[in-house]
């Protein structure tokens, strides 16, 4: 008996040897990322690195959605996951419980993947490939491995990359005091106007992430929206048109569409960083540029830090948000602030001041 159960641990100990972290560090401080994006470091990587399995690197499939055009999307209920390049057309439509897998039309059996602490893992190399994406492999000081993706739109070496971050590791470890976020707690409620625009041709859309997580947001149109979103948003209160090159003219396209449905206007008109709000004010629009915009290319835990510092001086807070990674995980920020804190409030620009 006592050699059976013996032998049961051995075997669940090889189990959990099997996938093993590249990376040497276990903890965020002084962590080196093992995962690379361009010339980003991947922000979940202490919670999703890259992984060895059977000789083979794996990487998270969310890490995919940090390149433009690249969308991950998960059906839970068959276990399918489909990675599509939207750019190129090319895809993989993955049945895990098989490990086969539709690629551009045609059946492959025997894909590596797997799932961990919640995230489904694929051969790097593999899904690259597919992606159009390229993988480099190189190791840090410690001799951990490390991978970056990218597209061809890299500046960086990966060199230098490596060396930068891990130079802002080592800083970081010798700090003798962290920094704590500072939040200001007063009686007047902190409105952040979460916004976001129509993306036409998916159902991926931030609209309905910021719906899927509860959040108060208001969606702009854009030129490409379709008569069913624009007729969708007759019984609901829109924040009005997407004003993409920053021009009167380019809102304008948007609202004769919108007219010609609903008989109206919309008022708002979401503008670039570079818009000119005189000019929309002149043409009887209420100009609104975010303070805050998250993409692919930001660190969404830099821009909530700046967010809270701006709220330490303004009532309010304009962010704009996607559906990339960065976003969710901007989500994810917010709504753990806004469970403690009654200070904050996440509001439509129906609340516009």
């Amino acid at each position: 008996m006592r050699q059976t159960i013996r032998n049961i641990l051995l075997f669940l100990l090889a189990a959990v040897l099997l996938v093993i972290p590249v990376s040497g560090y276990d903890t965020p401080e002084g962590y080196v990322s093992s995962l690379y994006h361009n010339d980003e470091a991947w922000y979940k990587d202490s919670m999703a690195p890259l992984l060895v399995k059977d000789g083979v690197y794996h990487i998270p499939a969310d890490i995919l959605e940090m390149f433009p055009g690249i969308t991950v999307q998960e059906y839970e209920e068959k276990k399918n996951l489909l990675i599509h390049n939207t750019n190129s057309g090319s895809y993989a439509s993955i049945v895990y419980s098989t490990a086969s897998a539709a690629v551009n039309g045609e059946i492959v059996g025997d894909v590596d993947i797997f799932r961990q602490e919640g995230y489904y893992y694929i051969g790097a190399e593999w899904i690259a490939g597919i992606c159009g994406l390229e993988c480099t492999f190189q190791k840090d000081r410690s001799g951990n491995m490390l991978l970056r993706l990218t597209n061809g739109e890299q500046r960086r070496s990966f060199d230098e990359l490596v060396d930068d971050y891990t130079s802002t590791a080592e800083q970081e470890e010798t700090k003798s005091e962290p920094i704590e976020t500072v939040i200001p707690e007063d009686d007047h409620v902190k409105k952040i106007y979460l916004v976001c625009t129509d993306t036409p041709g998916t159902d991926n859309t931030p609209a309905a992430l910021l719906k899927k997580n509860g959040l108060a947001y208001t969606e702009f149109l854009v030129k490409e929206s379709g008569p069913d979103r624009i007729l969708a948003d007759a019984g609901i209160v829109t924040g009005g048109v997407f004003a993409e090159d920053g021009t009167v003219i380019a809102a304008e396209q948007v609202n004769d569409r919108v007219q010609a449905l609903l008989c109206r206007r919309l008022p708002m008109a979401l503008l670039p960083d570079d818009g000119d709000t005189e000019a929309f004010k002149q043409a009887g629009y209420i100009p609104i540029i975010p303070d805050f915009t998250v993409n692919y290319q930001t660190d969404p835990d830099v821009v909530f830090e700046d967010m809270l510092k701006h709220f330490q001086d303004n009532d309010h807070a304009v962010l704009q948000v996607g559906t990339d990674g960065c976003s969710q995980r901007i989500l994810v920020l917010l709504k753990e602030l806004l469970s403690w804190n009654e200070n904050y409030k996440a509001v439509s620009l129906t609340e516009w001041e």
